[in-house]
């Protein structure tokens, strides 16, 4: 994927060091949420809004919001190359109808999370659907899981030689969705419950990345690479050759004529 960016020779070094800054990013935005709502929440409430909001995981708009969403649309356009390369199917199904759902869903994903648009949606469900047991904010969980489940197990069918894939897709989603329920469940003090959703969150989203990514460089790539080699190989045909064969014969024509005359 980096060599198709024309970011680096080393694809692979290249999305692991990905992971390996986005990880630390995620620390430090934790550390920093830590530090403004609890260490020096004292100092922070003399600030004009009472809080540093900039830091605050539990604010809207905030520097770790805007960049969940720009990792959510990584995550989303690393699912469409998938969606371009892999020549698999899962129970008739192509491989490319189920990286496109997830491509679709985490951009959906992406959107939200600068948006709020599980809010609205999450609200006018539970007044459409009062009998379902879901709280307005869960909702979203409904389309990510209608979204990653196939590709979860189409991992699963598709590489089983190669667990990891499956291993690192399942680890990331139940990662994920493990963060997001803490926002109904308190486990902690509320300034440290919020940095485990959120940090659980950024870093589910993380694994979902380095594993999809890795996917696409060490199995659809490879899919997709033979599958042009084929086509190439398949395109030389008869309308190829003929012109050659017609000036072959001309010439044994004018051959032939030549020694006639010479006769």
């Amino acid at each position: 994927m980096g060599a198709l960016c024309g970011l680096t020779r080393d694809p692979r070094r290249f999305v692991l060091r990905m992971f390996i800054a986005f990880v630390s990013v995620e620390l430090v935005l934790v550390g920093m949420h830590l530090l403004v709502t609890d260490l020096f929440a004292a100092s922070a409430a003399l600030t004009t809004d009472g809080h540093i909001s900039g830091f605050d995981l539990d604010d809207e708009a905030t520097l770790a919001v805007w960049f969940s969403s720009f990792q959510l649309l990584l995550l989303s356009g690393v699912c469409l190359l998938n969606a371009w390369s892999d020549r698999g199917s899962l129970f008739g199904v192509s491989a490319r109808a189920i990286w496109a759902r997830a491509s679709l869903v985490f951009l959906f994903i992406a959107i939200d999370e600068t948006a709020g648009i599980h809010e609205v949606v999450g609200a006018v469900f539970s007044r459409l659907l009062p009998v379902v047991p879901i709280h307005p904010s869960m909702w979203w969980t409904i389309p990510y899981a209608l979204g990653i489940a196939p590709v979860l197990l189409y991992l699963w069918v598709r590489v089983r030689e190669h667990p990891r894939f499956a291993v690192g897709a399942a680890s990331g989603a139940i990662i994920w969705f493990c963060a997001n329920s803490l926002e109904r469940v308190l486990v902690a003090a509320r300034p440290l419950n919020v940095a485990m959703e959120e940090g659980l969150e950024m870093f589910g989203a993380s694994m979902l990345l380095i594993t999809f990514s890795t996917f696409f460089l060490d199995v659809a790539s490879a899919d997709a690479a033979s599958a042009l080699v084929a086509e190439d190989a398949n395109s030389v045909d008869a309308e190829d050759v003929r012109p050659v064969v017609d000036l072959d014969l001309d010439v044994l024509v004018l051959d032939a004529a030549d020694a006639h005359v010479g006769c």
